[in-house]
């Protein structure tokens, strides 16, 4: 009878340590399924953002280059419109 009984208490202390090495496997594979659907979703949002810098960057060079010759031309037109007002008043 105490054979029996010692048979059973290792056989229920060998299953108990069976279990937690599954459950901490189950846990492992989950984590890593959650992290991979996290990195494809982090990746499209990279991706994205990636475009927006693209497109904001260019829109900002064009206004840059668009800059210089606006500025050069204001003097251009206060001139003409100071010659256009002489010319209406005289």
């Amino acid at each position: 009878m105490k054979t029996d009984l010692a048979l059973a208490r290792q056989e229920i202390t060998a299953l108990r340590e069976e279990r937690d090495k599954l459950k901490d496997a189950v846990r492992r594979q989950l984590g890593q399924q959650l992290d991979q659907v996290g990195t494809g979703e982090l990746a499209a949002r990279i991706d994205e953002l990636s475009r927006q810098n693209a497109e904001l960057t260019a829109e900002r060079d064009a206004l840059t280059r668009g800059t210089p010759s606006g500025r050069r031309s204001l003097p251009r037109r206060r001139r003409t419109g100071t010659r256009l007002a002489r010319a209406c008043a005289g």
